[in-house]
């Protein structure tokens, strides 16, 4: 990360594995950077308060679900402003693999393997 931003280091993390990336995420951040912690597939990450403090850093627990339950017009928000950028072609969402419908077996086992880059699409007709 330091290489590609000249040294810089990134300004978000979007972690959604944890553990050991975790903590290598809390290494490659700018100054003020913010670290969003979404998920811990890969284990629970410890967070070096040294380098959280000498980098200014912020690390924000992300759980989309209990956001919106919170606080429903969030969602709704949220959804609206996802949809817009969508219909503008601000955003799409990298699509690995499309197969027809009854193909649906060999669809799960692309996510079950690992090997699906993006969405897995079931196509009708």
């Amino acid at each position: 990360m330091k290489r590609i931003t000249d040294g810089r280091g990134a300004d978000v993390v979007f972690d959604p594995v944890g553990g050991a990336i975790f903590e290598e995420s809390l290494r490659c951040i700018a100054w003020g950077a913010r670290l969003l912690v979404v998920g811990f597939t890969g284990g629970i990450g410890v967070a070096k308060t040294n380098l959280v403090l000498i980098k200014g850093a912020s690390v924000l627990g992300v759980r989309a679900g209990e956001a919106t339950r919170q606080d429903p017009a969030l969602g709704v928000a949220r959804l609206a402003a996802l949809t817009r950028l969508a219909e503008e072609r601000q955003i799409s969402p990298n699509i690995s693999h499309r197969l027809p419908l009854e193909d649906y077996a060999a669809a799960m086992r692309l996510l079950i393997d690992r090997r699906a880059i993006g969405r897995v699409v079931l196509m009708m007709g």
